[in-house]
């Protein structure tokens, strides 16, 4: 799976999801405007409801989740300057 989507403040986050008994994320954010990667981005994973997983962008915007169970996420992505950006992904 691959899924990507703008954010109003200005980022750009790309999933990108492998695996087939246990779910991967792995994903980019950048500046949309300026087309450059975010460093220290909070990236909180959740299921039903519940936080499941944190993740922090490193200098190149990258960020990554491993060995999640399969189903449905939904990713906030938290930045101080920026509006919270909420996406859904699963598989």
């Amino acid at each position: 799976m691959n899924t990507s989507f703008k954010a109003l403040a200005s980022i750009t986050v790309l999933f990108f999801s492998t695996k087939i008994f246990a779910l991967d994320i792995n994903g980019k954010v950048i500046d949309s405007f300026f087309n450059s990667p975010l460093a220290g981005v909070t990236v909180r994973a959740t299921a039903s409801g519940q936080a499941v997983s944190e993740a922090t962008s490193d200098a190149e915007g990258n960020f990554s989740f491993t060995g999640l169970e399969d189903g449905d996420y939904s990713l906030t992505f938290i930045n101080p300057g920026f509006r919270t950006v909420h996406g859904t992904i699963g598989p």
